[in-house]
């Protein structure tokens, strides 16, 4: 799993600005649509408080990084650090592999053979 986040760090290091802004969009998106397990559509019962938690934690760390992407700010957290931190959580919440896949269908990258 880890291999595959790096194939996504080093293209994320190997590109320009915008679209380093446009793969962390696509993170927002895919993590916002998962953390959607965590409550009850159509009413306001949060089921997994605690996970809700981590993922807003970690959409705000996303948010974070493209904001200082966007502005091309130098002194946010480092790139290398960020991914490590992400790579940490998806983890943890169980959704490396679901991930993958969105930003695969998502055409972020193409890696499918790096599965095995």
């Amino acid at each position: 799993m880890k291999n595959i986040f790096s194939v996504i760090f080093k293209e994320f290091n190997q590109t320009n600005y915008s679209d380093q802004v446009t793969l962390l969009s696509k993170l927002l998106y895919i993590i916002s649509m998962m953390a959607r397990d965590t409550y009850e559509a159509e009413t306001d019962k949060v089921n997994k408080p605690e996970l809700l938690r981590r993922y807003n934690e970690l959409l705000h760390r996303i948010s974070t990084q493209q904001l200082y992407v966007a502005k091309s700010k130098l002194d946010r957290m480092p790139d290398d650090i960020f991914f490590e931190m992400f790579v940490e959580e998806v983890t943890y919440l169980g959704i490396a592999d679901s991930v993958i896949r969105q930003l695969e269908l998502l055409d972020v990258l193409n890696v499918r053979d790096a599965h095995h």
